[in-house]
């Protein structure tokens, strides 16, 4: 018996990756409003109903989808936040991980920022449960403190945040249009977005480090 509730757990373990996989397909390049369940349960390879026996309705998916990809997010950069470092590292290790971050998964990037703006509510809803309190107050506790102590020039934490997420995210999720811009060829875009990560961390350090 225990080998059998063994095997029915790993292939409803198998059935919801499945699921959670065809959903983020469809929602990324259809959007909520744009994907049907039966679309996902086709793509799933499984019957409609039981796409409902795993997950209840597409608002369940939706928010699956966006909480299992923010906690990775979230996962490399909380303990950055929390390590107490001083704000020269700090910020050296923010713009990497979210240059990585952007890099590895641009789909989803652009996902968050297009959904952001179509179903602004339902995403509002869905980082709240997340609670992004901890990590934002830990931030700005940093920036603060270093103003404070004359190691950066003032500056609103919030700002300095949005800074490094637009210079991050922006170029990246917008690729297509810079690679046309810059008629780069594939080596070159690899050694664009190697210097772009080079080039943010000292524009930003070099704009609000009194100290350098």
């Amino acid at each position: 018996i225990i080998k059998l509730g063994g095997i029915m757990t790993e292939n409803k373990i198998i059935t919801e990756d499945k699921i959670l996989k065809a959903a983020r397909e469809l929602f990324i390049r259809k959007g909520y409003n744009g994907t049907k369940m039966q679309e996902i349960a086709d793509l799933a390879g499984i019957n409609k109903a039981g796409l409902h026996y795993y997950f209840r309705n597409k608002d369940n998916l939706y928010k699956a989808i966006f909480i299992t990809n923010f906690n990775k997010i979230l996962g490399n950069i909380q303990p950055l936040i929390t390590k107490n470092q001083p704000i020269k590292e700090l910020i050296e290790g923010l713009i990497l991980n979210y240059m990585e971050i952007a890099e590895k998964d641009p789909d989803f990037i652009s996902f968050i920022i297009s959904e952001a703006n179509l179903n602004t509510d339902r995403v509002q809803d869905i980082i709240e449960e997340i609670n992004l309190d901890f990590a934002r107050e830990e931030f700005f506790k940093s920036i603060i403190k270093a103003v404070k102590d004359g190691k950066i020039r003032p500056i609103k934490p919030i700002h300095l945040i949005i800074d490094i997420i637009s210079l991050c995210f922006y170029p990246i999720v917008s690729h297509n249009i810079f690679k046309n811009l810059a008629q780069f060829n594939k080596e070159e875009e690899k050694s664009f977005i190697t210097e772009r990560k080079e080039h943010v961390i000292s524009f930003v350090l070099n704009s609000i480090l009194i100290d350098k």
